[in-house]
């Protein structure tokens, strides 16, 4: 694609159909029997994350459209908090929160009760065990920025597009809370290796097993890991 103009804006509601789009098509949400309860899953994962975000950003595609690519559709976006922030919750309106209602209510109709137990369980336990890790280590950062949901269009990866955004939440970072750390959570599955090239180091990993049971089978060969992963302030500028 030529002539890609790398200038992140603000996230806004109606980068959130787009958005659902490059989520569902980044994560299994195998959790899910059918296409549509997965569809509605990745919609519920994005306003779990726009609930808790205070700032985003998103790069949108050239205005002139390329293959099946439309023009101004959005090509990633990057969502995060950081404290203290003066900007509202990016579903702080009536829109917002009747972006929430409807997703919300369309996921509860799509799935079954088991298949949201099964999700409610897994997007937890990543992040709840890699903290409870790294602050028994001492390691968990105090007051830090969060990075929350990021993610490009698998199509134009590879063009700076994360780059540019991660950037941009980095100078609002520095703008608000430079005295403090930035952290994400990942795993395997994820394009974890972006972080560490960005200056972030691992703080807690915590094994994945096909089986649950395979936990104490000290034979057991686990499937993936949960990562916390953190960015002291001494190398937010690097």
């Amino acid at each position: 694609m030529s002539d890609f103009e790398l200038r992140p804006r603000p996230f806004n509601l109606n980068d959130i159909p787009d958005a659902i789009d490059i989520v569902r098509a980044a994560w299994a949400f195998d959790e899910m029997d059918t296409d549509i309860g997965r569809v509605t899953t990745a919609a519920h994962y994005l306003i779990k994350n726009l609930a808790a975000s205070n700032i985003g950003y998103t790069i949108e595609t050239p205005s002139e459209p390329d293959g099946d690519l439309n023009a101004g559709r959005v090509a990633g976006f990057l969502l995060g908090h950081i404290p203290d922030l003066p900007l509202p919750g990016l579903l702080d309106s009536d829109e917002g929160r009747e972006w929430a209602k409807n997703i919300d209510d369309l996921w509860m109709k799509q799935t079954t009760p088991e298949e949201r137990e099964a999700w409610a369980r897994d997007w937890f336990t990543g992040e709840k065990l890699t903290t409870d890790k790294a602050t028994a280590a001492g390691l968990m950062p105090t007051s830090p920025s969060k990075l929350m949901l990021f993610a490009v269009d698998g199509r134009l990866k590879g063009q700076g597009i994360g780059s540019a955004l991660y950037n941009a939440f980095i100078t609002a970072h520095s703008g608000f809370n430079r005295d403090h750390a930035v952290i994400l959570n990942t795993d395997t599955w994820c394009g974890w290796r972006f972080y560490e090239k960005h200056g972030f180091t691992r703080l807690a990993e915590v094994p994945v097993f096909e089986d649950e049971s395979e936990k104490a089978n000290a034979d057991a060969s686990p499937i993936g890991a949960f990562y916390l992963y953190g960015k002291l302030p001494d190398r937010i500028s690097q």
